[in-house]
């Protein structure tokens, strides 16, 4: 099965290391545990791009399991460009910006 490439938006990139650095200061494991089930989704995402569900044109959301995280992306030709790792009860939508990016 083909795997195609997993990129960040910078913004996105530096929320998620702030979200792993929180919960390392809250409970040992936490941040390994949030960190395993990202990628688990990522791994996911690369072997089929559209298994997210549309939330907006050419936008897609997959949930990150245990955790109150969703991450939203672009399925575009040859990667999956990650717009968000938004927390889902936090400030909905801010991320709405990056898609013009």
């Amino acid at each position: 099965m083909k795997h195609i490439r997993v990129e960040f938006h910078p913004l996105a990139r530096a929320e998620l290391r702030k979200e792993v650095q929180f919960y390392a200061s809250r409970a040992r494991g936490l941040a390994r545990s949030l960190r395993d089930e990202i990628q688990t989704v990522l791994d996911l995402l690369a072997e089929v791009p559209l298994a997210g569900q549309e939330q907006r044109t050419g936008v897609r959301g997959i949930p990150i399991r245990r955790f109150p995280f969703t991450v939203f992306y672009r399925a575009e030709a040859g990667r999956v460009y990650v717009l968000a790792v938004a927390h889902q009860r936090r400030e909905p939508g801010y991320w709405l910006e990056r898609m013009e990016e």
